[in-house]
């Protein structure tokens, strides 16, 4: 007898709702109204307001700043940027707990996730009381390729706040020098798969992080210097 599997589709992301439903509000206008109400919009307004102040500095200072201010801007959102996640990773985690109560704990379940979100198994297996499996997509496309894929130097600099790592400031330097000369390099158009190039994204990443993860500190300034002068930004 041939059984039928049905698979049912979910958004679970508390956070991002709330903040889509927010930025709603500040269309209309009505944003201070609604804050003055609803617990969960207010909390989400105020981790924006913060992270956004720290990530608009980091702009501002890209191309006008120095590479030290560039630099120590990127530490700063790492920080408050690494709370963000962290309050994501809770929140869905705790609603998808009333996702296991309402449809079963006997079935399978595949969660969706960017790799920065590493807090997300554990308060899953803590909270909903359950084993889970991750599973990295890069990594497997990555052995597909024969390769093994770097580190991303903002990943690693934002899980050493997210994870609560000891740290030394001049390492913490380090990978955020490196993660603006990855944000120089990294090919920004959309790259086409070919019959001999099935993921032209992942090599071109691949190859820009084997690079940038060489770099010492006075390497990724005179880069980034270099940069700014071919573009006549001084």
């Amino acid at each position: 007898m041939n059984k039928s599997y049905h698979k049912i589709v979910i958004q679970v992301e508390p956070y991002l709702t709330s903040l889509v439903d927010m930025f709603h509000f500040i269309e209309f206008k009505i944003i201070d109204k609604v804050i003055d109400h609803d617990l969960m919009i207010r909390f989400v307004h105020g981790v924006e307001s913060i992270v956004s102040k720290y990530l608009v500095e980091y702009y501002e200072n890209i191309l006008s700043k120095s590479f030290e201010d560039v630099v120590n801007s990127i530490i700063k959102f790492a920080k408050f940027d690494a709370y963000r996640i962290l309050i994501r990773d809770l929140l869905r985690a705790l609603k998808i707990r009333d996702v296991l109560d309402q449809y079963g704990r006997d079935r399978k379940y595949l969660v969706e996730a960017g790799t920065i979100h590493t807090c997300l198994p554990i308060f899953l297996e803590k909270l909903c009381k359950v084993s889970v499996h991750v599973i990295d997509i890069k990594e497997v496309i990555a052995r597909k390729l024969g390769i093994i894929f770097p580190q991303h130097p903002g990943n690693i600099l934002t899980r050493i706040f997210l994870e609560a790592r000891p740290f030394n400031y001049d390492y913490c330097k380090l990978l955020a020098a490196r993660s603006v000369v990855y944000t120089l390099l990294i090919t920004k158009s959309e790259l086409k798969p070919t019959d001999t190039l099935k993921y032209p994204h992942i090599i071109d990443e691949y190859k820009v992080l084997d690079f940038v993860n060489k770099l010492e500190y006075e390497d990724c300034r005179r880069i980034y210097e270099r940069y700014r002068a071919c573009i006549g930004v001084r």
